[in-house]
């Protein structure tokens, strides 16, 4: 048997959206297992957030763990990806885009844009530069 990270991550969604109590326990047991304390303890009221982005047409994938809660934007995310699982999927599949039309601005989010544009397409890089003047949106 294959393990298939796609299942694996249907499973949290489940956990999380149909059994909420058990979601958070098993997330504080995480935070705990890695000492985090304060604000750096993982969210356990937000549904989690494994890969975004094309993942099956990249050669490459970055890891992250808790990158940062912005107090505006998650809960509007965090709403958007509890409609559905096919709804979630879609998010995060398409999360550049989700951000940029929604106007959400994040420092993390442009940084990770301008790192994966520069090894992808670099042009692209430069005339978003040229467009934004220092706007943290993130660009499409």
């Amino acid at each position: 048997m294959t393990y298939d990270l796609l299942e694996e991550i249907k499973a949290e969604y489940d956990l999380c959206i149909n059994k909420p109590e058990k979601y958070q326990q098993k997330v504080d047991r995480i935070s705990s297992l890695f000492s985090l304390s304060g604000k750096k303890r993982l969210k356990a009221e937000i549904c989690p957030v494994y890969l975004f982005g094309k993942y099956r047409l990249t050669p490459f994938v970055i890891f992250g763990i808790n990158p940062g809660y912005s107090q505006m934007n998650s809960p509007i995310e965090d709403q958007e990806a509890r409609r559905s699982w096919k709804h979630y999927q879609d998010l995060y599949l398409n999360f550049f885009l989700y951000f940029s039309n929604n106007r959400f601005e994040s420092p993390y989010y442009t940084s990770l844009w301008h790192f994966v544009s520069g090894l992808v397409n670099s042009d692209d890089r430069r005339e978003h530069q040229k467009k934004a003047n220092g706007n943290c949106s993130i660009p499409i």
